[in-house]
Parts: structure tokens; sequence; C-alpha cells
């Protein structure tokens, strides 16, 4: 249940050990939060032909259990009842705060936390999955629930909580996946949403080859890379320095032969 990388990567695994598995993605696309239609069509289509199957648009109405516990199937949205013996549940991240509710500390989504991981209480400090801290691109807080932003988070906290004030200077979003040889890798912003983008975008779907680039002004912003992910690197840093391109916006966009998205 669940089509973001979670639940893709549970079910590749599964999948790999021999089973039958059928992922059920309440939206129209996997990978919905992640990439744009056309990046999440290239690599569901190889999943596809690897054995994997999907049901888009559909949610699990019910999980049919016998009457030793043991799961039988389940029932969609819809009616179509599927045999099934597991049931994987990877809906999202959702941050562990219950327990903070109605207490000083100030929480969102996650723990509200400034440029030094400090909560709004003095000397509670958030890092991780946990911690709503600024990003970069959005300019606002929100949280980036990926390994490398947790590392830097907790690096900055555990400064900050020693007496040695170093701010942490923000974070992007960014995922990375690769199943059965073909690689896909995300940062940023992927989506032009007419608030100032731009995209540009060049598809090989007979080699499972896309690339797309976002732009504000002359500063990238975001890119999607499914197949060939060279220069993946070089694109993050020109992401997170938001280097000013000028003209060689056009030679980056004419380089990769890539079209208006």
């Amino acid at each position: 249940m669940g089509g973001g990388l979670v639940s893709l990567k549970t079910a590749y695994g599964l999948l790999e050990r021999g089973l039958q598995v059928t992922v059920v993605v309440s939206s129209s696309s996997i990978l919905s939060q992640v990439m744009d239609g056309v990046a999440a069509g290239l690599l569901q289509r190889h999943l596809e032909e690897h054995g994997m199957r999907f049901y888009l648009g559909h949610d699990v109405a019910e999980v049919e259990v016998s009457a030793t516990g043991e799961v039988t199937g389940v029932v969609l949205t819809g009616g179509t009842r599927l045999p099934a013996h597991l049931v994987v549940v990877g809906k999202g991240v959702m941050p562990n705060i219950d327990f903070l509710r109605g207490t000083p500390v100030a929480v969102n989504r996650g723990i509200l936390v400034n440029q030094y991981l400090e909560s709004s209480v003095p000397g509670v400090y958030a890092a991780g999955d946990v911690a709503e801290s600024y990003d970069l691109l959005r300019r606002e807080p929100a949280i980036n629930a990926i390994w490398p932003n947790a590392a830097a988070q907790g690096e900055s906290a555990g400064y900050n909580m020693a007496g040695e004030r170093r701010p942490y200077r923000g974070s992007i979003a960014m995922n990375s996946a690769s199943f059965y040889g073909l690689s896909a890798i995300t940062a940023g912003l992927n989506r032009v949403d007419g608030h100032g983008y731009e995209g540009y975008a060049w598809k090989d779907a007979a080699r499972n080859n896309y690339r797309k680039l976002v732009f504000a002004g002359d500063r990238l912003v975001g890119f999607t890379m499914v197949g060939d992910t060279r220069r993946a690197g070089t694109l993050t840093s020109l992401i997170l320095g938001q280097v000013p391109l000028g003209d060689r916006k056009k030679r980056l966009i004419e380089g990769d032969n890539i079209l208006p998205a």
C-alpha cells in the first residue's frame, strides 16, 4: 500500500525474493510526491516488465483475515479483491510529535526549529526526520526526511548543544533509487507550477532516459534524471549554491538537447 520510495523499495525487495507483488496506489501515479508523471511512468513500466503489478487510483478498503489471524486478501475501493498473505503499508513519513502537543515545544508537521536547530524552548534541540527546519528553495520551514539532511542537522545541533554557535544553512529535497539497473535521482523543486519557475525536459523512452531541469530565472532550483544520472552531483551543487548561471543556463539547456516542459 503506497506508491512512495519506501513502499516501492520494499516491493522491489520482495519481488527479488520471488514473491508475487502488487502495489496499490491511491494517486494516479507512483512517486507522485517525488517526481513528475513522465519520470514515474518510465520507472513503473520498467518494474512492470520485471513482474510488479500496479493498481493506481485505488485504496485498500479492507484487509481480510482468517479465523486464525492470517491475512488472506485485500478488498480495494470499488470491490476488487486481491488474494494476499502479506500486506505492507508504506504511506509516507509522519514525525512522532503527539507527545509534544500541549507542551511549550512548538510543533507543526514536525518540531519547529531555528537556524541553530533549537526548538521554541531554550536548550531543547531537534534534528532529523522530526525537525521542521529551513528549506533553502522554499524559504520556509519544511521536512526533508532523508539521511544526509538528518546527519547534517545532527552535527549542527551537536555543536550548538555543546556551546559552539554553528548555524544550519538549510536543506533541499533529494531522492534516489535504482530498480533492476534503472536509476533515478531528483533534487530540489521538480514541478513548474506557474510561480516563476520554468522547466525543460528531454526523453528517450526506448532507452529509459529522461532529464528535466527547473529554473527560477537563471538559477537552477531542481532536476529529475532517470537512466543516465551523470552530472547529478554537479547539478545538486548548483542548486545548493544557488549559483547565477547567466549565459551558462542556455548552454546547459542546449547541451542536454532539452525543450520547454
